[in-house]
């Protein structure tokens, strides 16, 4: 893979992991009894985003000297498995927060919002 394709792949997964800060930055501010989980997550998943922001701007860069990737290298491997990761807990928390549009399942919907979604065995 070369370069380009790398950062462009690295760059949505980078938006997608900017997305859930915010997902979860609110998730946190507006349930106030919101499990500690979600603090170590939102750090996480923004230290994430600093290191995709960081390899983006490497692999973008006319002074690399980095030719091409094997779809098996490991940095291929590792951005691959942790979008995968984070894409599941993005669409679980987008389904968690959904509101409800009909007016009989709106309170189940808000109970629903103000459950924390994972297991503990699902956070590690």
């Amino acid at each position: 893979m070369d370069p380009l394709s790398l950062s462009a792949s690295t760059a949505g997964f980078l938006s997608l992991a900017i997305e859930l800060t915010k997902i979860l930055t609110n998730y946190s501010t507006t349930v106030k009894s919101a499990p500690r989980e979600v603090s170590g997550l939102t750090f996480e998943v923004e230290a994430l985003s600093h290191v995709l922001d960081n390899l983006v701007d490497i692999l973008r860069s006319d002074d690399s000297e980095i030719t091409t990737f094997s779809e098996q290298s490991i940095l291929c491997c590792i951005i691959s498995a942790s979008q995968k990761h984070i894409t599941d807990i993005y669409r679980k928390l987008v389904k968690q927060t959904k509101p409800s549009v009909r007016s009989v399942d709106r309170m189940a919907g808000a109970m629903r919002r103000l459950t924390w979604p994972f297991e503990k065995d699902e956070r590690q």
